[in-house]
């Protein structure tokens, strides 16, 4: 583990000693001792990882570039490929939905519904 990212990190998102530790849920001592010892666990940092939003490989290597950019700029965006097929399968669901709805309308002899054009 690269115990030098944690020093980053901390300066990165301008966390005090305190909040470090308090994130941790250990006191200023505890968080000295697990940096001067390098005696993180795994458990601390998936607890870092979650509340700073990056991944853990970060702490063995991993390059992490948005760790040099604000998080709030890209939002919480874990699920973004679950979301965009979720939004994929709504689409095509609509286009169906709308293909029945014309075709009942054809049987029963209705006009679609003209569509409003956005130009004027």
């Amino acid at each position: 583990m690269d115990y030098s990212k944690l020093t980053l990190l901390k300066n990165k998102f301008r966390l005090t000693r305190k909040e470090f530790a308090e994130i941790l849920g250990v006191t200023v001592t505890g968080l000295d001792n697990k940096l001067n010892n390098q005696t993180f666990t795994v458990k601390d940092l998936e607890i870092l990882s979650s509340h700073l939003r990056i991944p853990i490989s970060y702490f063995f290597g991993e390059k992490y570039t948005s760790v040099a950019e604000p998080i709030e700029k890209y939002g919480d965006c874990k699920d973004c490929l679950k979301k965009d097929g979720i939004i994929e399968t709504l689409k095509e669901q609509l286009h169906h939905k709308e293909k029945i709805i014309a075709q009942l309308n054809r049987e029963i002899g209705v006009s679609p519904p003209s569509r409003k054009s956005n130009s004027g």
